[in-house]
């Protein structure tokens, strides 16, 4: 059995049955399993929703409803009432600028209500969520609140690069995953990735499940100033007290269109939905 597999006991097969026959999937019969297996329950998932608006947040939750995830969205007022593990086990932040998630819309600019972004009161909410056992997911920018604001030992390798330097306007890159980390099952060892104006990390703390390849990592497209990248981490997995922090470093559900790297979002979210069993 390859790691990733879902299993459903026989005591559900007629319900696999049906699913199977809806959805057009193949099952197969297995024995006893001796590898780990983590129990899956329903996932409690909420989305952020920042006031300065910010596309990859639709293309986000339009993915999620297509698959059938169930999500809430929650803005700062709610992240800023902490007590988020009540009602989640994962939150996900889609890519934006660091600075829409901290301070959002200027005073005066809107009313009161839609102005301010998460603060230091929503930040202390996210880290303890964190710590007692939480999900975080943040992509793309938001990855970069994330590192700045809860102190993660990650550095963006390309954040201080000049457009000489290194540019990748939108193309697709190569990234090497660790397909035995639950981050990575399912997907192929050598994943195409859309990336665009995104962050690469180094880090000795976060647990790199992708990374871009030692030597071409492009695929198609133009990369000016690849070797910045080489070798450096493009998903993490960051432990924060009980919990985590994903760091997704390219664009896993771009325009709700590329299809091949969801799994890198299906993964996160049930990373945080999952218990030894």
């Amino acid at each position: 059995v390859e790691a990733g597999t879902f299993l459903v006991p026989l005591s559900e097969a007629q319900t696999l049955r049906d699913l199977a026959e809806e959805y057009a999937v193949n099952v197969c019969a297995t024995g006893v399993i001796k590898s780990p297996v983590i129990k899956l329950q329903k996932p409690r998932i909420a989305v952020y929703k920042s006031y300065r608006g910010f596309a990859d947040e639709g293309w986000l939750r339009y993915v999620l409803e297509e698959y059938g995830f169930p999500y809430e969205s929650v803005t700062n007022g709610r992240v800023r009432r902490g007590d988020l593990a009540r009602d989640f086990d994962t939150v996900i932040f889609p890519s934006q600028p660091a600075a829409f998630i901290a301070d959002g819309n200027r005073p005066g600019t809107y009313p009161p209500e839609y102005t301010g972004g998460l603060g230091q009161e929503g930040k202390e909410a996210v880290a303890e969520f964190l710590e007692q056992g939480g999900n975080g997911v943040f992509v793309g920018g938001a990855a970069g609140w994330a590192i700045d604001r809860l102190g993660l030992n990650c550095t963006n390798v390309v954040g201080d690069k000049k457009p000489q330097e290194f540019f990748v306007p939108g193309s697709i890159l190569k990234t090497i995953v660790d397909t035995e980390h639950p981050l990575g099952f399912g997907l192929p060892r050598e994943l195409p990735v859309v990336f665009e104006r995104n962050a690469v990390w180094d880090t000795d703390q976060g647990i790199v499940v992708g990374r871009y390849p030692a030597v071409d990592p492009l695929m198609s497209g133009w990369l000016l100033g690849g070797q910045h990248i080489l070798n450096k981490a493009s998903l993490v997995e960051y432990p924060v007290g009980l919990g985590r922090a994903v760091l997704i470093g390219f664009h896993p559900y771009f325009r709700a269109q590329a299809r091949g790297t969801y799994r890198v979002l299906f993964n996160a979210v049930f990373l945080g939905s999952g218990e030894r069993a």
